[in-house]
């Protein structure tokens, strides 16, 4: 219920009565009340700020050192649960610590009316305490005697409750507590999100782990260690490895291993750490010799939890026993088979097995060859022998330098423990194919065409050699073709693999060849590529690294050559001349002047040491193996021998300065330097003490004296050979200007002709004055050099002594100016000038050719030789034979003429010219006609000086009658010389034909079964081809053997076939009658093969000259020629062939008839050529009949 009202005085506050409670007694409610209300408002914001902030740093404090401890727990991967607990409980006490801070930090203590009335006061100072005081007024009771005056109470009170409106209650509210709390907040708030953006799983297990650490919640691991085929047994003394990946993500650096052993007391056990090596990615650890078990395990980064594993140590597998078997290829000659129980050293290919024995029983037995390459071996039914066979395995070379050389047998017992044999050493030698090096000669690499060239080099192979071949790539045949390569085979081994005892001994074959260009019928102008090919026994060829290139130059090139290496050597023998006489002057000096001394002193013995050096300088120039003289006359000697010049008279001057250079430098030379070598000692003891210096001086004098007389006569026989190369080195000049000024002429010839051809055609352009006035120079030139050279060469004869023998350089040059006016060489040279002057090419060209061909005669006078082409030498036989015809008249003319002074004369001419066709006749290689010609020009001069005029004439008129006879024989020979030439050239071209042939004729076949017409579309035009190509080969060989019927006929035939059967190919007709073109071609070519295979009988080289080359006066027939025996024999296979078609023919033509069949369109074509041919074969069977019954159609070979 209400208090009791009690009556009090009004107060009027603002206009409008408020009520005061006053000493119990209930004021007006408008007096005080609003002003209380909002004083306990504000007290209570106050506490509600302080509260908030408490809570907010209570917050910020849990997050954030949640954030934290779950931040240091997940880097710290803790798993120890005293310290899990440690951290839960340092969250919950560091929690209610900040509650109780904040508790007591934060809560206001003036949180009340009168509180915040004062804060008031302070934040409006004009206040006084007037509204504290109204705050106690309204307080305390009215009828308090102690309060003071009650109206003055009541009037304080009205004033501070009329006041109140205007008061800053917000003011004094502080809210930095609050704010600075949720900024704490945010920050804790901000880690924890930022610990959950890094890892979400992180958190929740940290928040897990803090909030229940009693809970199982470790930690996932970043590293997670697992064991790769962790071994779990081990042999005793065998190496223990094992490997560690990490599952989750690179390896860590700090991997180890962990090793227990079990200690010899119960219960306690030894450990030992070691770090594994990391390979990629992957930890490996090694413990070597192994000879107790234990367990081990490894541990890295965050990872310690794997489980131990056991190893068990056990004994392995043994081998008592164990061989390797070899057997190398039966190529390598080594012994069939070898066998090892350790190092192991075989062949590339060798077959390789092996047996063994083991001391326990295996589940499996391996061999491990380089390269990681396993054999596995197969096991006995007690599983204790092992072996390799029936397959084994083959030796091969193992490419990877990184693999070691060994091989190990790795025996698997049962409970997997792996013994090892091994490792031995495995060498594996590869069969290296051969090889051939050239080897150093002086041969040079510019030949003749009739050269033998020899080929020196050496062939090498590590087992041994089976062939070696000279291998050489000719001009083709025709132009425009790919050049072969051809083979010659220079040497071969055994047939069979020789024996040898191991790998360690090589073959090795010294290769000296001389090879013989003139089989191969190369041209001047033509390069030979030339190789040595070496081929082992297993079919391995090596060849030279750089081929050997031979220019084939003409004969004429060849001896300009020679005469520049003559010019070489004369220089040398006068270098050597000029040291050799100044060492004798010296040496004659010094003895002077020992003489005039009477004593031997110390410069006296210097001068003697520079006699010596110069002696020795003297000495090499003549005598050094390799640079000498008398060498380079040898090489220069020999070359000349093996180009196969005819040039006698050069090889005998060589052979004879060889000769004398090789005397000096084994004879004068070295006696020379023993003189003074010992007069250099006797010089020495004269200035010994005690020495009798008088009597050492004149032994001194005497060894010089010696010296000087070796030395003398050295100095002269090397001026022998100077003074025999000088008078060669003129005339080889005078041949050198002569073959120039030829070519030139020839040269000049052609360029005329050309001119002529121009001027005479409308479709090419006239010549300009240029070009011809270039040629009318040129030609002048020619001739004004041919004078010069006459001139000198008569000036050379003019200076020889008179009365003197003429010797064979000053006739060769006399000859050479006969030939020059026989052929009129200057006035052709004259006329061609006014030709070209006249501009009349055309005679000026022939005009120019004929001087050409009379230099070409004074070549061969000069150079003592003419060409070597046996159809060249036939032809020029035939120009001497009308020569010496003319000499006969001239001595039959001679015969009716009386001995005068006149007649004399011309028996002197007559004999001059037949002289000269001696002289011409021996270089034309017709020796004998040379020699009967050569009698017969002595019996025209009447140099014998016996009988009359008359009969020196006659015998004169014999003697040539007998060379007509000998040139009819030296021509027939060359014909047979050309002929054999051919035949040799065909004989080396017969298999690459005949291989052709058969190559067409499979072909042909295999397109005859062929059911794709496309392919015979195709392949069917590249076989004409060929066949055509062929039938020229054989054509062009049938024409220049024309002279010769029988091979022309043969060559000619399969010519004939293989044209044919090129129509029918190229007409894509493959049947029977097309192949059996081919195969008859193919039959005439083995024929011809066959006949050219053939040894000919050896020339009878000894046989005497019957008179008048026949054989029928008395005297037993000449034997067949070879070539006319390969003629009957080719004769005679062509009939055999004739025969067998003949039966073919007829067979077919009964079987026709007797089936009723009707006869091929061609039958009677057939027959008509069958009989064509066989009445050919006869004709050429009774020309070969009566040539070998008359003695003069073939005589007998030289």
């Amino acid at each position: 219920m209400d208090p009791p009202q009690t009556p009090c005085n009004a107060l009027i506050l603002n206009g409008e009565p408020a009520t005061l409670v006053v000493g119990g007694y209930k004021q007006p409610p408008n007096v005080s009340q609003p002003l209380l209300e909002r004083l306990d408002a504000t007290a209570n914001r106050l506490r509600s700020v302080a509260r908030w902030a408490t809570v907010g740093w209570v917050t910020a404090a849990a997050i954030g050192l949640t954030a934290l401890l779950v931040l240091v727990d997940w880097l710290g991967r803790f798993n120890d649960p005293g310290l899990r607990w440690l951290f839960s409980l340092t969250l919950i006490g560091a929690t209610i610590g900040v509650a109780g801070w904040a508790k007591r930090r934060l809560t206001p203590p003036d949180a009340t009316r009168l509180g915040v009335a004062q804060r008031l006061q302070q934040v409006r100072p004009e206040l006084g305490s007037r509204l504290a005081s109204a705050v106690e007024f309204a307080a305390s009771d009215a009828g308090d005697p102690t309060a003071g005056s009650e109206q003055l109470r009541r009037a304080v009170v009205v004033e501070a409750s009329n006041a109140a409106d205007s008061l800053p209650f917000d003011a004094v509210v502080d809210r930095t507590p609050l704010w600075r709390a949720t900024r704490w907040l945010a920050g804790a708030a901000a880690a924890m999100a930022i610990v959950a953006l890094v890892s979400g799983t992180a958190l929740g297990t940290g928040l897990y782990r803090l909030a229940a650490p009693w809970a199982h919640a470790p930690w996932p691991r970043m590293v997670t260690l697992r064991a790769v085929d962790p071994p779990t047994t081990l042999a005793r003394g065998a190496t223990f490895e094992a490997t560690a990946v990490n599952e989750s993500g690179p390896l860590p650096g700090d991997v180890r291993i962990e090793y227990r052993f079990a200690s010899d007391q119960e219960g306690s056990n030894r450990r030992e750490t070691a770090p594994a090596q990391l390979v990629g990615d992957q930890a490996v650890a090694t413990r070597e010799r192994v000879q107790r078990a234990f367990a081990y395990r490894f541990v890295g980064g965050d990872d310690d939890t794997m489980a131990w594993i056991d190893l068990e140590v056990i004994d392995p597998p043994v081998a008592e026993r164990y061989t390797v078997y070899a057997k190398p290829p039966a190529y390598s000659g080594l012994p069939t088979l070898m066998e090892s129980s350790g190092p192991l050293r075989v062949l590339a290919g060798s077959e390789i097995n092996l047996r063994g024995a083991s001391d326990k029983p295996l589940a499996a037995s391996t061999v491990v060859l380089p390269g990681g390459t396993e054999v596995k071996l197969r096991l006995d039914d007690e599983k204790k022998q092992f072996v390799s066979f029936p397959l084994g395995w083959r030796a091969e070379v193992v490419e990877d330098a990184a693999a070691k050389p060994t091989y190990e047998v790795r025996l698997e017992g049962d409970s997997g423990v792996k013994g090892i044999v091994g490792p031995h050493r495995y060498e594996v030698v590869a069969d290296a194919p051969p090889e051939a090096k050239w080897r150093a000669t002086e041969e040079d690499d510019v030949v003749t065409a009739r050269a033998i060239v020899a080929i020196a080099g050496v062939a090498t192979d590590n087992l041994a050699l089976a062939r070696v071949d000279l291998e050489w790539t000719a001009p083709p045949a025709e132009e425009g073709e790919e050049p072969a390569p051809q083979r010659e085979l220079i040497g071969e081994g055994e047939a069979t693999p020789p024996a040898r005892a191991s790998l360690d001994d090589g073959d090795e074959a010294p290769i000296d060849y001389d090879w013989d260009l003139e089989a191969l019928g190369v041209e001047p102008g033509n390069e030979l590529v030339v190789s040595l090919v070496a081929t082992d026994y297993a079919g391995q060829e090596g060849r030279t690294k750089s081929p050997r290139r031979l220019l084939v130059v003409t004969d004429d090139e060849y001896q300009s050559r020679l005469a520049e290496r003559q010019s070489r050597l004369l220089g040398q023998v006068q270098q050597a001349i000029a040291t050799q006489r100044d060492a004798t002057t010296a040496t004659g000096d010094l003895a002077a002047d020992t003489q005039q001394a009477g004593a031997v002193d110390r410069a006296q013995l210097d001068r003697l040491t520079s006699i010596e050096f110069q002696q020795r300088e003297a000495a090499a120039a003549v005598d050094d193996p390799s640079s000498g003289a008398a060498a380079a006359a040898k090489r220069l000697l020999e070359d000349l021998q093996r180009s196969r010049l005819e040039a006698p008279e050069l090889a005998q001057q060589l052979a004879s300065a060889a000769e004398t250079l090789e005397q000096v430098g084994e004879g004068a030379m070295p006696a020379a330097r023993g003189e003074l070598a010992s007069a250099r000692r006797v010089g020495q003891r004269a200035n010994e003490p005690n020495a009798d210096k008088q009597q050492a001086a004149g032994e001194f004098q005497e060894r010089l004296g010696d010296a000087q007389t070796q030395q003398a006569e050295a100095m002269e026989r090397l001026e022998q050979v100077a003074d025999l190369l000088t008078s060669w080195a003129d005339y080889q000049r005078f041949a050198g200007e002569a073959a120039a000024l030829e070519k030139m002429q020839r040269g000049l010839a052609d360029e005329a002709q050309k001119q002529a051809a121009a001027m005479a055609s409308k479709l090419m352009p006239d010549p300009t004055q240029a070009e011809r006035d270039k040629l009318l120079t040129s030609q002048a030139e020619v001739a004004r050099r041919f004078d010069k050279l006459r001139a000198a060469m008569q000036k050379l004869l003019a200076s020889q002594p008179e009365g003197a023998e003429p010797t064979t350089a000053s006739e060769s040059v006399s000859d050479a100016l006969a030939e020059s006016d026989d052929a009129d060489v200057a006035g052709k040279l004259r006329e061609a000038s006014s030709d070209l002057a006249r501009s009349r090419t055309g005679a000026a060209s022939q005009a120019q050719r004929g001087a050409a061909d009379g230099l070409q005669a004074m070549v061969e006078a000069l150079r003592q030789r003419t060409t070597t082409d046996p159809e060249e030498l036939a032809k020029r036989l035939e120009q001497e034979k009308e020569r010496l015809a003319e000499v006969q008249r001239e001595v039959e003319e001679l015969k009716q003429r009386p001995d005068t002074r006149q007649t004399a004369q011309a028996r002197q001419r007559a004999a001059s010219r037949a002289a000269r066709a001696s002289r011409r006749l021996e270089r034309l290689t017709a020796s004998q006609a040379a020699a009967s010609t050569s009698q017969g020009a002595q019996q025209t001069s009447g140099e014998e000086q016996q009988g009359s005029q008359q009969e020196q004439l006659a015998q004169a008129e014999e003697s040539f009658e007998q060379a007509q006879r000998e040139i009819d024989q030296a021509i027939r020979e060359m014909q047979n010389r050309q002929t054999q030439r051919l035949l040799d050239q065909l004989k080396a071209r017969i298999d690459g034909y005949i291989e052709r042939q058969e190559g067409v004729l499979d072909t042909t076949i295999g397109l005859e079964h062929a059911a794709d017409r496309q392919r015979l579309d195709a392949e069917a035009p590249e076989l004409a081809a060929s066949e055509r190509d062929l039938a020229d080969e054989l054509s062009r060989f049938a024409e220049e053997l024309g002279k010769r019927a029988v091979f022309e006929l043969a060559l000619g035939g399969a010519a004939d076939q293989t044209t044919e059967a090129a129509s029918r190919l190229e007409e894509s007709r493959v049947d029977s009658s097309t192949q059996r073109l081919e195969s008859m071609a193919l039959r005439r070519l083995q024929h011809i093969k066959e006949v050219l295979e053939q040894t000919p009988p050896e020339p009878q080289e000894d046989q005497p000259q019957q008179e008048g080359g026949g054989g029928g006066q008395g005297g037993q027939p000449p034997p067949p020629s070879p070539i006319d025996v390969a003629e009957l024999k080719m004769l005679r296979l062509m009939q055999l062939e004739v025969l067998s078609e003949t039966d073919a023919y007829e067979a077919d033509t009964a079987t026709a008839r007797r089936s009723g069949e009707p006869l091929p369109p061609d039958w009677g074509d057939q027959g008509q050529e069958l009989a064509d041919r066989q009445r050919r074969l006869a004709e050429l069977a009774l020309e070969l009949s009566e040539r070998d019954n008359d003695p003069e159609a073939e005589p007998p070979p030289e």
